[in-house]
């Protein structure tokens, strides 16, 4: 009995409550508030002053670039200074340290394996093989670098994590070791299983603060975070090259949102990486407002010149529809695409770099287009060798 004068009173409230939004709003404006709820808000950029924006982008592309001749020596000027303004100088003398095998194990017909090692300054580097489970003499390899976040690797290869609800990157990892690639994953410093205790900064289930309290500390001792995982990512692919079942001449690498600038600042440094994915990953601070990871660049360049500057490297550029964070910027402007694809027409390399705008809702659309990638890995490295 009492169940029933209970779900009684229930409808009665939900009546009143329905009667209440009729009489106040029609049938289409209550449609038009729950699209209103959902859609995307309009972008809105922070206003600087003028005062801050004389005397910069120095060397950009659209100053500096008319014609192919221009192109090589500006691409050489960017390359120089990009180089000078991460210190990464010595980068090519870095080797890995006591690599270690932590654990191998099956997972779905491949093989998994952790690796530690220690990085140049003493930090342990954290990362991961996996490979089909068969006999091969060699295949294409694909070099994942992690977005921000403290899911990490485990995110890339779809592992068991405490921030499993958080994942973004689709497991793309497994998804082409199955179509007969070899992938690697680097744990990036301040996130994943190299996260510090932050203390009281960092409140559950905040999977970023870690990193970003790291970068700040790092910041006032004098360090860059993004030049270390820059560093760490060039130090892990040296000893993917050397591995004798990888093919040297074919190894790609990829990576999302701040896997994608990491991956920017690598290509720069290192000429055998053969073709480039960075998804979600491009975006013109100086258009945006700037960023911690730009100490001093900003006088000089902006990313999408320095991604303008690896023309004609085959590249696949990728951003969400649905983005809502900076990236909207570029899905709505396409400012860094447009600005790369001039560097590639006076390359006349068009046929190397690949767009896409994609309308995956997931995530807000900050993900990887799996498929779109695969064709592109295919095109450039050539399908795997199953």
């Amino acid at each position: 009995m009492g169940l029933v004068i209970l779900l009684v009173f229930s409808i009665m409230a939900n009546v009143l409550v329905f009667s209440f939004y009729f009489e106040r709003y029609s049938v289409s404006e209550l449609f038009e508030r729950f699209l209103n709820k959902n859609k995307i808000p309009e972008l809105e950029l922070p206003k600087i002053p003028d005062l801050y924006n004389k005397n910069i982008l120095l060397l950009n592309f659209e100053k500096n670039v008319k014609d192919k001749e221009d192109f090589v020596e500006w691409k050489s000027s960017v390359s120089k200074k990009f180089i000078e303004i991460y210190e990464l100088e010595n980068v090519e003398k870095y080797v890995l340290e006591n690599v270690k095998v932590e654990s191998t194990k099956n997972i779905d017909s491949n093989i998994l394996t952790k690796f530690s090692a220690k990085a140049f300054d003493g930090d342990e580097i954290i990362f991961y093989e996996l490979k089909p489970n068969y006999q091969f003499e060699s295949l294409q390899t694909v070099f994942i670098i992690p977005g921000s976040g403290n899911q990490g690797a485990a995110d890339v290869l779809d592992l068991d994590s405490n921030y499993k609800d958080y994942f973004y990157h689709k497991g793309i990892g497994g998804k082409l070791v199955n179509e007969g690639y070899v992938v690697y994953v680097i744990e990036n410093r301040g996130w994943g299983e190299r996260t510090i205790d932050a203390g009281l900064h960092c409140k559950e289930p905040n999977v970023y603060c870690s990193g970003n309290v790291l970068s700040k500390y790092l910041a006032n001792i004098g360090k860059d975070l993004f030049t270390l995982q820059i560093n760490d990512s060039l130090q892990v692919f040296d000893f993917i090259k050397n591995k004798e079942y990888v093919d040297s001449d074919n190894i790609a690498v990829m990576g999302l949102s701040l896997g994608g600038g990491v991956v920017q600042g690598m290509a720069i440094v290192q000429p055998e990486i053969k073709s480039i994915v960075i998804a979600s990953g491009l975006v013109s601070f100086h258009k945006v407002g700037g960023t911690g990871i730009t100490p001093g660049m900003l006088e000089f360049f902006d990313f999408p010149d320095l991604v303008a500057s690896l023309a004609p490297k085959p590249i696949y550029l990728s951003w969400g529809e649905y983005e809502k964070s900076n990236f909207r910027f570029e899905v709505e402007t396409s400012y860094s695409v447009n600005i790369v694809k001039k560097a590639y027409s006076i390359m006349n390399a068009e046929q190397n770099i690949v767009v896409i705008f994609h309308n995956d809702e997931f995530n807000q659309g900050h993900t990887f287009d799996v498929n779109s990638i695969i064709r592109f890995l295919n095109d450039t490295l050539g399908e795997p060798r199953i």
